[in-house]
């Protein structure tokens, strides 16, 4: 009986998935424009989605080098930075 219960500790851990502490998740940073708000595909579009190309490199780079929980999270809101500010810097650019 205490194999039994046993394997079935096994089982229940193996079918419930750990949080990941390497994603953000999806409420945890901006939200990144898939398409641009006014349809114009321009230089201020694509300067966007290349910052947005930037940041995600250099989260995947922190993530990997990260050795603690603590230097995940830090990689993690700087990302969150990176996107915020370019959000930013297209909405200015549009409007000038």
């Amino acid at each position: 009986m205490i194999k039994f219960a046993a394997f079935a500790a096994v089982i229940t851990a193996l079918a419930i998935p750990a949080p990941s502490v390497a994603h953000p998740g999806h409420g945890s940073h901006a939200t990144i424009l898939k398409y641009p708000p006014n349809g114009r595909l321009n230089e201020d579009w694509y300067d966007y989605r290349e910052d947005i190309a930037d940041a995600d490199h250099d989260l995947s780079d922190d993530l990997r080098d990260a050795r603690s929980r603590k230097a995940k999270r830090k990689a993690i809101n700087r990302y969150s930075k990176e996107i915020i500010q370019a959000r930013r810097k297209y909405e200015r650019d549009r409007r000038d």
